[in-house]
């Protein structure tokens, strides 16, 4: 949790509204605060996607292992249960699954470790961009883009509804329908 001091530096560092955004090709038609805030939701997006790839790496090993183990049960229930403990073959093959449970249960412990790492990173860019995204509003991201639509609609609409009104009979011109 963070303190009001390092909260009210970090609202400090958000770019006003009323500046424009520049990039390397030069101004963008955006602010500044917009720019940042895009930033920070695609930093946050390519966060959660690796952690979403690395679960399900962690996911594909824990199986691995699993179905490993299943393996090296069975064959090590039909050493047991031959009559002279199993051929040379069986043995050699059992010892070599449990090499291979060892390899698969390293790459586990690997895949929860990045998984963890994925974690902690998102949990850090969140935290970072937290002053931002605190002036982020769903609504009226939303709202800016319909009246975006509706300005392009009227752009467009006048000159399709003079082509309009020279077919199409007007409102006091209901005796001729």
């Amino acid at each position: 949790e963070k303190s009001w001091e390092e909260r009210q530096a970090a609202v400090e560092r958000v770019p006003p509204a009323d500046v424009m955004a520049w990039g390397p090709k030069g101004q963008l038609p955006i602010n500044a605060r917009q720019k940042a805030i895009e930033d920070a939701l695609k930093d946050i997006q390519t966060a959660k996607r690796k952690l979403n790839d690395r679960i399900k790496k962690e996911i594909r090993a824990r199986d691995e292992v699993a179905i490993l183990n299943v393996d090296a049960k069975a064959r090590r229930l039909k050493i047991e249960s031959s009559p002279r403990g199993g051929s040379r073959s069986d043995m050699e093959r059992l010892r070599q699954m449990e090499l291979e449970i060892d390899d698969a249960g390293r790459a586990l412990r690997r895949a929860r470790t990045r998984v963890d790492l994925a974690r902690d990173e998102l949990e850090e860019l969140e935290e970072r961009h937290y002053a931002v995204l605190s002036f982020y509003n769903p609504d009226q991201a939303s709202m800016l883009i319909s009246e975006a639509l509706n300005e392009f609609s009227q752009q467009v609409t006048p000159t399709s509804t003079a082509a309009q009104s020279t077919s199409s009979p007007g409102p006091g011109d209901q005796n001729e329908l």
